[in-house]
């Protein structure tokens, strides 16, 4: 990760046009990760459930192998299924759990912080539509000098930049 202050500056250089539609997949060190877990977790699933089979069908080793078979493909999912999208013709962010129009959004602001579910103090984007709902989206994806930008292009004045 790129130390914030000059990821700002990056930010705040870049000019994008604010046409078609632009897709952000997961970065490569996140993708190796998930990867490195999950493809172990997959064979240890299957092993311990064939060593369960050819036992005697013996029922701990083949819940454990269920679970971690579960698990390590829970992790490929996530490695491959991961991606956001900002479409400027239909004017939403996309990802697979929400659907924002950039015409609802009443506030955004980019900081540091722990996002929800993590231990790790990283650059995230803290969206607060209309509704009040509150949305926030870790920059873990490729390109998030471009996504930080194209959204502070878009929104103007609602884009708020927190440096510590």
């Amino acid at each position: 990760m790129i130390f914030f202050d000059d990821f700002i500056k990056k930010v705040e250089k870049k000019d994008l046009p604010l046409d078609g539609k632009y897709s952000f997949g997961l970065e490569m060190k996140k993708i190796v990760v998930w990867l490195g877990t999950g493809i172990p977790l997959v064979l240890l699933g299957a092993y311990q459930f064939a060593l369960g089979y050819t036992q005697g069908m013996k029922i701990g080793y083949i819940i454990f192998g269920i679970v971690l078979l579960i698990l390590g493909l829970g992790h490929l999912w996530l490695a491959f299924s991961y991606k956001i999208s900002l479409d400027f013709q239909k004017n939403s962010l996309k990802n697979k759990k929400t659907n924002i129009s950039l015409d609802e959004i009443e506030s955004c602001i980019m900081s540091k912080m722990v996002a929800p579910g993590g231990k790790k103090l990283q650059t995230c984007v803290e969206i607060i539509t209309k509704d009040k709902v509150k949305v926030i989206i870790p920059l873990i994806m490729k390109n998030k000098i471009n996504f930080a930008a194209l959204l502070r292009k878009k929104l103007g004045n609602k884009f708020e930049i927190i440096r510590d």
